[in-house]
């Protein structure tokens, strides 16, 4: 049974926020204040631990001390995948909110996300976020403008991580939603996100950048850059497009190829500078793969048109048309190994 009544607001749905985290003794303190001192306070927090070596544990343990809102959860090295969902395991919430330990929140963010669940009885609403650098300054912020069914969803892949987003649980639950722990991948809440899009019920968005991103050194995106470290999702995201593929979407399936499409272009143009010639062709092949046997990516003239009038930045505009034209002529690996070349 959900548990709705914890906190101080009892009219108001309770908010499971889950948080998992991994040696982030620097950052975690900050991360937890940010969601206990929220203006909507009918929250639980779930830490889930991921075999942290270093104070993390302590530091979250005096928190829970002091707020019964706090729940710690240890678990071993299993993965970030793993320990958000021993987090959903053990939530209680209307609501399920993701957090890296990382980043923090504005106040008013949570209020603002349960204000338009509850006013359009949304199974998801997503809002935006600030990008912070280690000095806690913000260099960018990314609103999303509009959204309508089918008409204009090109905010909804604009905001793809697990945070960003809240889901209402039982949407969650009845879609069978899992995060898939991907050896050595990163990118792998984006294929969730993306069914999501193409499945969720009355989706709204909150034109606030009030989720803090902060990116420093040991990001774990860091280590996409050239594939260095991290890969594509290649596991998780066949499973999630097959699965959305086959669902029964309530929401446009030309906005979804084109979030694949812009996806697929980021990994390529962006991700895949400096990599090396057979991590490149491992990306292509399977890229190819998927336009063959699951969902084509040459876009149409309407789709190529909503593209170019949406409100993405125009070297994501021209990334999009890009990896279709290399699919198109089957070039994607020489245009994505001469990219990988180029300066940024």
């Amino acid at each position: 049974m959900i548990n709705q009544t914890l906190g101080k607001n009892y009219d108001k749905p309770l908010v499971s926020v889950i948080v998992p985290t991994y040696d982030n003794a620097i950052y975690i303190h900050k991360c937890i204040l940010s969601l206990i001192e929220q203006t909507y306070n009918n929250i639980e927090v779930i830490v889930v631990d991921d075999g942290s070596h270093d104070a993390t544990e302590s530091i979250v343990q005096g928190l829970v001390q002091g707020d019964q809102r706090i729940r710690y959860i240890k678990q071993n090295n299993y993965g970030v995948c793993i320990a958000r969902n021993k987090g959903i395991a053990q939530s209680n919430g209307k609501y399920l909110l993701f957090v890296d330990s990382d980043d923090y929140l504005k106040r008013n963010y949570v209020e603002k996300l349960v204000d338009a669940a509850e006013l359009n009885h949304s199974e998801l609403v997503i809002g935006g976020y600030s990008v912070i650098k280690d000095n806690d300054l913000v260099e960018r912020e990314i609103v999303p403008k509009s959204y309508e069914r089918h008409e204009d969803e090109m905010s909804a892949y604009s905001i793809s991580s697990a945070w960003g987003r809240l889901y209402l649980k039982l949407y969650w639950v009845e879609s069978g939603l899992q995060f898939i722990q991907e050896e050595n991948a990163r990118g792998e809440d984006t294929p969730i996100s993306y069914y999501a899009n193409l499945t969720a019920k009355n989706i709204s968005i909150v034109n606030n950048a009030g989720y803090c991103y902060v990116q420093h050194t040991g990001s774990a995106m860091t280590g996409l850059a050239g594939f260095k470290k991290y890969h594509f999702p290649y596991e998780t995201f066949l499973v999630y497009l097959t699965k959305a593929l086959e669902s029964q979407y309530v929401n446009s399936v030309v906005y979804y190829k084109i979030g694949v499409c812009k996806l697929f272009a980021q990994f390529c143009f962006l991700l895949a500078h400096g990599a090396k010639k057979e991590q490149i062709k491992r990306l292509c092949d399977y890229i190819l793969l998927i336009d063959d046997k699951y969902l084509k990516l040459t876009l149409s003239c309407s789709e190529r048109k909503k593209i170019i009038v949406s409100s993405l930045p125009l070297t994501h505009k021209v990334a999009i048309l890009l990896l279709s034209l290399g699919v198109k002529s089957k070039l994607l690996y020489f245009i994505v190994s001469v990219r990988s070349r180029m300066p940024i």
